[in-house]
């Protein structure tokens, strides 16, 4: 029923972090979503990057402009080199996005817990492009999340760069 050769793995904060450093480790692992991993613990190079295809989603506020009065300087500084080390390490198969209006915790349960106005749109919108992700590359549905990607149905997503910034 599940063919352990060909598994997939999604990781949030520290899970992200952590689900990239079993992709150096575990070879059967064909794709892997970080939703706004813990930047500032991954450690990447050319070196040891990892070859499957990654989807890397961010919150909003994901450059320096927009995180550096939210932050401590020493702690921006740490995340935002883990990012750009995260992207330039990847391999072409790899999608970095952002999510407009989330935040860290709009990756999991918790705004659903204290009703947070929207949850249920950015949730719904993440879903979907989690399971076209997945779909592409463990099911080979050919194109089906980059077709979505290219799509900009104004759904909330937007392409980033190595800084952050919507490309």
């Amino acid at each position: 029923m599940v063919d352990v050769n060909k598994m997939g793995i999604i990781g949030h904060s520290l899970g992200g972090a952590a689900a990239y450093e079993l992709l150096k480790r575990e070879k059967r692992i064909k794709a892997s979503i970080l939703l706004d991993p813990s930047f500032h613990l991954m450690t990447t190079s050319k070196e040891e990057g990892v070859s499957v295809p990654l989807l890397v989603a961010r919150q909003e506020k994901c450059s320096f402009e927009e995180l550096e009065n939210e932050i401590s300087p020493d702690l921006l500084s740490l995340l935002l080199s883990g990012y750009q080390s995260l992207f330039n390490s990847s391999d072409l198969n790899s999608s970095f996005i952002k999510l407009n209006g989330a935040h860290h915790m709009t990756f999991s349960d918790i705004p659903i817990h204290y009703n947070e106005d929207g949850i249920e749109h950015k949730h719904s919108t993440i879903n979907k492009y989690i399971s076209a992700f997945l779909e592409e590359h463990l099911k080979k549905e050919e194109n089906k999340f980059h077709k979505l990607l290219k799509n900009k149905i104004n759904d909330g997503i937007d392409q980033v760069n190595s800084k952050g910034h919507v490309i």
